[in-house]
């Protein structure tokens, strides 16, 4: 289970350069984009902390 968590993150946070290297998106869509990936990784983080 954690190592299918870390996998998603170590995905998430790939995609995440990927995006910031990317000069056709605009800053705005990269910024909401990276909070959206930042959200969904606390909630990961909070799941796996109640369900160990």
């Amino acid at each position: 289970m954690q190592l299918e968590i870390k996998l998603m993150l170590l995905k998430m946070h790939q995609r995440k350069l990927q995006l910031l290297k990317s000069p056709r998106l605009s800053r705005r869509s990269i910024i909401s984009k990276i909070h959206i990936v930042g959200a969904y990784r606390y909630k990961l983080i909070f799941v796996s902390t109640i369900i160990p």
